[in-house]
């Protein structure tokens, strides 16, 4: 059984860490512009609802839309309005049917309206178009029937800042629609349209299908998405512990139908295992649509996650989990600030442990081992997690691996009866709105009992990790039945870091004590005795600190054999102090 523990874990570990750097891409940030630490979530207008009436050929890359957007003018006089619009062909703008003054300079489109007091209601009519853009292709993509696309498809990609590049709107993940979206797209004839939201109604005219979708939550524009290919459409149902009913809808290819259904089977039970945690799905659906080519891996459109077409050949069931999870953690709670992207991508990271303990029985360290061992290397040594560099927002080592560990490591410290509801009034308290890192934290310390500062300082603001390097003395002789264990930490940075470490203490009868040494000193010793010889000390068994550990179990001496005498050789390790007064050795 233990060799095939081992080959499982090392299985694990190969397909873990290759999905951890594979699963998720994104395109970068379309402005240099980034919001303060504390962004300030008032402009001039607030987005009430989008509304799109899209219809595509999928012969070309060219879309035909009209957009109608509600809002609330916010500043008295209102009487233009910004909104961010990227090679997109504008033809004309309307208020409330009446034609307005506009003009497009800098990927941003200004309309006049006529002038609101603030709190006043208005509806803007855009008709727009998009085509010719060839393989520089951002926010729509198209492609042909060929040797990935099986049929020809069209499919959005919005995350971070591209749905400007299909839809002229404020493309700023912390003004959500309020009242949500909605999309009537027109296709060809035996084409299948999937967007966000739950299907309205069908409507066939002039030898086209229009499908209508209305998704009637607040949503941020990288969320919205529509796909449209030659799909087949099936429907599952998953019912939770909560009595809930979740419709799932799938679109994938027709050579995918029996593929996709054992893949998708254990969508619902992922479902369960998230709502348990952290509170009822919050949606009125969820569905995945299967595309190729699709550079980004994963893509948790809100109800209507776009997947690459290899997780069904490759059965990824974590990249699966991922994006379910992001459902309650980046779309029910979208971070406010791409600042604040950790949010999205270290919780969803974290949920495929949390689905990997609930699907295995394991423990979450061994999958954030297998995983998230990047988080040791690369950027997240060079920058926090939180405010990374543009470029960075998406970076595997810092947001996805190490945004991961932050959440292993709270629930190490906080414990899982406090961490979990924890987790839930998070989500509860910042339902279909939009969070920053200071509102997690608080919602963490008021089921902790304390202050978090020192734990966000050390992991959240600051980059980097420790090294602990330990020299552990086993004494087996007759009259002792003791161990010391010496810890010598350090870290990338320079910054002592305070953590609890638990340490387990094994004999010939198991372990028999897990104490815990709350480090925070440059060295520290903790003395063992046992009623057995003690077989071994190991420093944080169950991987709860993302650290770097070096000399875990070492020799104290090496004994030479020489031709008269047996010599024995002292075997230096970085933990030990530089004034070394002298040794016991004992012959047995």
């Amino acid at each position: 059984m233990k060799r095939i523990a081992i080959t499982m874990l090392a299985l694990l570990a190969a397909a873990a860490a290759q999905a951890a750097g594979q699963r998720e891409q994104r395109p970068p940030l379309a402005s240099a512009a980034r919001a303060a630490a504390k962004f300030d979530t008032i402009h001039s207008y607030d987005v009430q609802s989008y509304t799109l009436r899209i219809s595509l050929p999928l012969s070309c890359d060219s879309l035909i839309g009209h957009q109608r957007m509600t809002a609330a003018a916010v500043t008295e006089g209102l009487d233009t309005v910004a909104l961010n619009c990227a090679g997109l062909t504008v033809d004309s703008v309307l208020q409330d049917g009446t034609a307005r003054g506009w003009r497009l300079a800098n990927d941003t489109l200004y309309c006049g309206i006529a002038p609101a007091a603030a709190g006043t209601h208005f509806a803007l009519d855009i008709f727009y178009r998009l085509g010719g853009r060839g393989a520089d292709r951002r926010g729509y993509y198209w492609y042909p029937q060929g040797l990935q696309a099986l049929y020809p498809e069209g499919y959005t990609m919005s995350a971070p800042q591209d749905a400007r590049w299909w839809m002229p709107c404020c493309d700023e993940p912390w003004d959500k629609a309020d009242s949500g979206c909605a999309f009537y797209v027109t296709v060809p004839p035996g084409y299948t349209a999937a967007c966000n939201g739950l299907l309205q109604d069908t409507a066939v005219a002039g030898g086209a299908v229009t499908w209508h979708w209305r998704e009637d939550h607040a949503i941020a524009t990288y969320l919205m998405a529509l796909h449209a290919s030659q799909y087949v459409f099936w429907t599952d149902t998953a019912r939770t512990a909560a009595g809930d009913t979740i419709p799932l809808n799938y679109f994938v290819w027709p050579q995918d139908t029996a593929l996709s259904r054992a893949v998708f089977d254990s969508v619902a039970v992922m479902m369960g295992c998230f709502s348990q945690r952290f509170g009822r799905y919050p949606f009125a659906k969820y569905g995945m649509v299967a595309v190729s080519p699709f550079m980004y891996g994963g893509m948790e459109n809100q109800t209507i996650t776009t997947i690459i077409r290899d997780w069904l050949s490759g059965n990824d069931q974590y990249g699966i989990a991922h994006e379910l999870s992001h459902m309650w953690f980046g779309d029910m709670v979208t971070c406010g600030t791409w600042a604040d992207i950790w949010l999205n991508e270290g919780f969803a990271s974290y949920c495929e442990a949390i689905y990997y303990e609930s699907r295995t029985g394991g423990k979450p360290g061994q999958y954030m081992e297998a995983t998230f061992g990047t988080a040791l290397t690369g950027n997240a040594n060079s920058y926090p997690i939180y405010d990374p560099p543009l470029p960075l927002i998406y970076d595997v080592s810092m947001e996805y691996a190490k945004g991961a560990w932050v959440l292993q490591m709270l629930r190490g410290v906080m414990g899982g009866c406090s961490f979990t509801p924890a987790m839930r009034d998070y989500a509860a308290a910042n339902a279909y709105g939009t969070a920053v890192t200071s509102d997690f934290q608080k919602a963490m310390e008021k089921h902790y009992g304390g202050t978090l500062d020192w734990f966000f300082n050390e992991w959240v603001y600051r980059a980097g990790h420790p090294t602990y390097t330990t020299v552990i003395y086993y004494r087996t002789h007759p009259d002792s039945l003791a161990a010391v264990v010496r810890i010598k930490q350090t870290s990338t940075t320079g910054e002592l870091y305070k953590m609890p470490l638990q340490l387990a203490c094994s004999t010939a009868i198991g372990i028999t004590s897990t104490p815990v040494l709350w480090d925070s000193l440059p060295q520290q010793e903790l003395s063992f005795t046992e009623t057995q010889p003690i077989a071994r000390i190991l420093v944080d068994p169950d991987s709860w600190v993302l650290k770097s550990l070096g000399d875990a179990k070492p020799s104290l001496v090496k004994v030479v054999k020489g031709v008269r005498m047996l010599t024995p050789v002292w075997n230096k390790f970085r933990a030990d102090s530089a004034g070394i007064a002298g040794y016991n050795l004992y012959r047995s």
